[in-house]
């Protein structure tokens, strides 16, 4: 016994020390084969055209008609620059480029004439010119707020987590003219964080899940020794998961998150059945020892056959 509880204890510390090292990271497009048609068009638009990922830079004025303003023009076209040199973007537009062509236009096709205007009401009619169905995209109707739609072919959350950090190191590093500020934001950026927030509360809420299955084995049994006893089978399994993770067999993301919490379900479901028949077992004036054998023989099998079919289950992924 005393081997047995020595060998999985250096086990358990070598899987905690692994967990620190842990990566949050969710890609969606990877929950598909690579020969999928959804994958391969993914990857072709990627490859092919301006990236297949959106992020929106939201420029926000405090006033009606901040954005006919050539200065907060020249401002758009400042955070443009700067943000189409980050690596991993492919592409950004803005309002700025419909009012350059729009210039360019009136001066009979000179491109040395694609610029922002020098006064306010040439910027104006320069915005009014364009027709509102293409403008909508990158300015509100009062030309309150402006938005610059930036493309990548970044996948995965930590890569658009470290795009959006330096998207707002760019926007902090800029100064912006009194009254407007900067955002980032998009479905990318708020469906990533938002999965990176489900996969890494999971310690926490695991945590919180071992202590509540602490306070019902002592309250179905009895004895609060007979729940202490409990936990190591229990958290075992969590904290080796956690430790591969970190030791870089997988990331931690939500499909990846989900297997912590069914390996603890169905370690718990085995600790209350095999605590159970012990107690059976113990309470007919079996030894200890016997009542464990009887345990494992009895309660070992349908355990296995499940974990097994657990494995199966997942194996599907």
């Amino acid at each position: 016994a005393r081997a047995v509880l020595a060998f999985w204890g250096v086990i358990a510390i070598a899987a905690v020390s692994f967990v620190p090292r842990i990566v949050v990271d969710t890609g969606f497009i990877t929950y598909f084969l690579k020969e999928s048609d959804v994958r391969r068009d993914f990857e072709a638009v990627n490859r092919l055209l301006t990236g297949a990922v959106p992020i929106y830079v939201v420029m926000q004025g405090d006033r009606e008609g901040t954005f006919r303003e050539p200065e907060a023009l020249r401002a758009v076209e400042r955070v443009q620059r700067r943000l189409e040199a980050l690596p991993g973007v492919k592409s950004v537009i803005s309002a700025v480029d419909l009012v350059r062509l729009a210039r360019q236009a009136l001066e009979r096709g000179d491109p040395l004439q694609a610029r922002i205007p020098e006064t306010r009401a040439e910027a104006a009619e320069l915005v009014f010119l364009i027709p509102k169905e293409k403008l909508r995209a990158f300015a509100t109707s009062n030309h309150s707020s402006a938005n610059l739609v930036l493309r990548t072919d970044q996948l995965g959350s930590a890569a658009l987590r470290g795009l959006e950090d330096a998207i707002r190191s760019e926007l902090a590093a800029e100064t912006l003219p009194a009254g407007i500020h900067a955002d980032v934001t998009g479905s990318s950026i708020r469906i990533n964080r938002g999965a990176d927030g489900i996969a890494g509360n999971q310690i926490g809420q695991l945590a919180i899940t071992i202590a509540c299955i602490l306070v019902i084995v002592w309250r179905v049994f009895g004895q609060l020794g007979l729940g202490l006893l409990a936990l190591p089978t229990n958290v075992m399994p969590v904290i080796n998961f956690f430790g591969l993770l970190g030791a870089g067999v997988a990331v931690l993301s939500v499909p990846t998150s989900l297997i912590g919490c069914v390996a603890l379900g169905i370690a718990v479901d085995d600790t209350c059945h095999f605590l159970q028949v012990f107690r059976m077992e113990r309470a007919r004036g079996v030894s200890a020892e016997d009542a464990a054998l009887h345990c494992i023989v009895e309660v070992g099998r349908p355990m296995v056959v499940t974990s097994i079919m657990l494995v199966a289950g997942f194996l599907v992924m």
